[in-house]
């Protein structure tokens, strides 16, 4: 596959976005990034997600998604765990001691009520191991059918999570993962047609989808951590015109070269070094 660099820049900036969500920023501005942020990871995952290579070979993805997302996702908890101690052990009266809680958290693999300890993040490693492996899995079953009825689908799959969502949150986040498939499945079907290399910064449908991607986000609160999606119909909306409008601002900083080099930074690593969310391997 050819490599673009509004892929890479857009990389960048999905992991730009959850790291600046995660600090001192205003409300009504993360109430913005809520609505695509985590939708862009999964789009751009689900683009960059081999299905030539993977779906003949599930005991390739096995281990190399066992390598990518499972090895930093355990050993970043276990750290972060012993670091939880620490604190405690140090002012056992500004922190909730519960020793074992964060322990199990890991197990459990959920970013909400403390679960994970002071590491809330890293949930979505969990969640992204298992939407690829669903993806791939559900592909191999229903890849030979018609687009509409693929996404017909993925909605399915995707009320199937929400509606779980309701009543329980599962381990690694499973009931997230079947509503991020369809943010997969486009972002894999914008790369199956060239639909970047169609994609112009102030053409007709960039400028189309940030409108729609401002009039869904005015209407809808989400945050796919804790399962709030409001309506899901309008949280797909604009999750995908989000990532969709990203690509095109991507597109058009690839054009500059300082915003080029810092979105990019991390691409220029060794494959194998941390980066905030994981490795290189959580979009492959």
């Amino acid at each position: 596959m050819k490599r673009f660099i509004e892929i890479d820049i857009a990389r960048g900036v999905t992991i730009f976005l959850v790291v600046m969500g995660h600090t001192a920023i205003p409300i009504w501005l993360n109430d913005i990034l809520r609505d695509f942020r985590m939708p862009l990871f999964f789009f751009v995952s689900g683009y960059l997600f081999s299905s030539q290579r993977y779906l003949n070979d599930m005991r390739l993805l096995w281990i190399n998604k066992f390598y990518a997302l499972l090895v930093p996702y355990f050993t970043a908890g276990i750290l972060s765990y012993f670091y939880w101690l620490i604190l405690n052990a140090v002012n056992p009266l500004k922190y909730e001691f519960i020793w074992y809680k964060p322990l199990v958290g890991i197990f459990y693999g959920n970013g909400v009520n403390g679960w994970l300890g002071y590491n809330t993040p890293i949930w979505f490693l969990v969640c992204l191991f298992c939407a690829q492996l669903l993806y791939c899995y559900t592909q191999k079953i229903i890849g030979s059918f018609s687009l509409y009825i693929q996404i017909g689908i993925y909605l399915i799959l995707g009320y199937v999570g929400y509606a779980i969502s309701r009543f329980v949150f599962l381990p690694w986040g499973l009931d997230i993962a079947l509503v991020a498939l369809l943010f997969m499945h486009f972002g894999n079907k914008f790369k199956y047609y060239q639909l970047l290399n169609k994609l112009k910064p102030f053409g007709i449908i960039s400028i189309l989808s940030l409108l729609i991607f401002g009039i869904a986000t005015y209407f809808n609160n989400a945050d796919m951590n804790y399962r709030i999606y409001d309506n899901l119909f309008v949280f797909y909306t604009a999750g995908i015109s989000g990532s969709i409008a990203t690509l095109s601002i991507a597109k058009l900083l690839s054009k500059m070269k300082f915003p080029t080099k810092f979105f990019t930074f991390h691409n220029h690593l060794n494959k194998k070094a941390l980066c905030p969310f994981g490795i290189q391997g959580c979009y492959s």
